[in-house]
């Protein structure tokens, strides 16, 4: 998270509900707008007035769910996976929404969790979004699956937000072929010691994905762009990953890098990879990228050559030549600036995916001069 600094005395644990404008139950919109799930003796998963007697799971609620309608899911663990393959429209998106506060302390406790050891597939995803567009997903803690936490495939115009996400030794989040405009904002991606897997993956034949705001501590690695084509990585902070920060190759086209922060820890992992195939697609800049002084590997490899500085990426290439290679100055609890930190009013306000907000729903405001 870079540049603005934060409203002075905004509180920086806030409630979920207030960032995404979603209505508190007792405010609920119309009779049949909103389908609620809640664990307990009285749900009923064939339930027909869910206001009465609330669906058990969140899959029974999907399967029914219409554009315009919000899935309001209540606290509690469900142990099965999501599968969600109905679509909203652009103006009446369909919405899953966890109550609860967000926060990331101690790790991403939140109060709605799907998936994890105790669901009912040990193959699938612990959210799969199918053939879907329009679809809307916050606040909500996915727990991890062999084979991935989070599937997009050929799906458009999906939002997943203030999520909370495990990521392994498989990519936390997969954006797969065939999906388009997919918006991974204010996600959360939770540390696993001896992961390998990236917070987020964008494949081959996926399209205008936009990763912004988001935060990945101790994940096997940022964001691997494999193949996509006009990716946006904006404004995100990749903290002490394990492996590459962000990794663009096999012949990704329009790919942006810029307003992040890059901080991965282990030896031999760069901080920005950008190979032949990609680099003439590239744009990098804006970002603070800094590596341990004990690690072997380059600080940016580019366009199959390796750049210990920004200075000498942008000499070369003419990329990165606002990086920034000193320590951002930032909290190891909350990831957000210090006061005095050189993050704040240091990026590119027009740059593709920049959000008006940070990462906390606080809206950017200039620092002192």
């Amino acid at each position: 998270m870079r540049r603005e600094h934060m409203a002075a005395g905004a509180a920086l644990i806030v409630s979920i509900g207030s960032l995404v404008g979603i209505p508190a139950a007792a405010h609920a919109a119309a009779s049949g707008s909103v389908l609620y799930v809640k664990t307990g003796p009285t749900c009923s998963d064939t339930t027909t007035d869910s206001s009465v007697t609330p669906y058990c799971t969140i899959q029974a609620a999907a399967n029914v769910v219409e554009p315009g309608q919000t899935v309001q899911i209540s606290e509690g663990t469900y142990d099965s996976n999501v599968t969600i393959t109905r679509s909203g429209t652009a103006a009446a998106p369909i919405k899953f929404v966890g109550e609860g506060d967000f926060s990331m302390q101690p790790y991403n406790d939140q109060a709605v969790q799907i998936g994890g050891s105790g669901a009912n597939s040990t193959t699938g995803y612990g959210l799969l979004i199918d053939g879907a567009s329009n679809v809307e997903f916050s606040n909500v803690k996915i727990m991890g699956q062999p084979t991935g936490d989070v599937l997009v495939e050929e799906s458009s115009g999906i939002v997943l937000d203030h999520d909370s996400i495990d990521a392994g030794d498989t990519s936390g989040l997969i954006v797969g072929a065939g999906s388009s405009a997919v918006t991974i904002a204010e996600d959360y991606f939770t540390p696993d010691l001896t992961a390998t897997g990236n917070a987020v993956e964008v494949d081959s034949g996926a399209s205008d994905t936009t990763i912004t705001n988001d935060i990945a501590y101790l994940t096997g690695g940022g964001v691997w762009v494999d193949g996509a084509s006009g990716t946006a990585v904006t404004g995100d902070t990749f903290y002490r990953v394990l492996g590459t920060g962000v990794q663009v190759d096999s012949g990704a086209a329009g790919t942006t890098i810029e307003n992040n922060v890059v901080l991965p820890t282990k030896s031999g992992a760069n901080g920005v990879y950008v190979d032949t195939s990609s680099a003439a697609g590239t744009t990098l800049d804006y970002n603070f990228v800094l590596t341990p002084a004990t690690n072997t590997a380059a600080l940016y490899s580019f366009d199959g050559a390796n750049y210990q500085s920004a200075a000498a990426l942008d000499a070369a290439t003419g990329q990165g030549a606002h990086d920034v290679n000193t320590g951002p100055a930032i909290s190891a609890g909350t990831f957000a600036p210090v006061e005095g930190s050189p993050t704040i009013n240091s990026a590119d306000a027009s740059a593709p995916g920049e959000a008006s907000t940070d990462f906390y729903g606080n809206a950017r405001a200039p620092g002192p001069e």
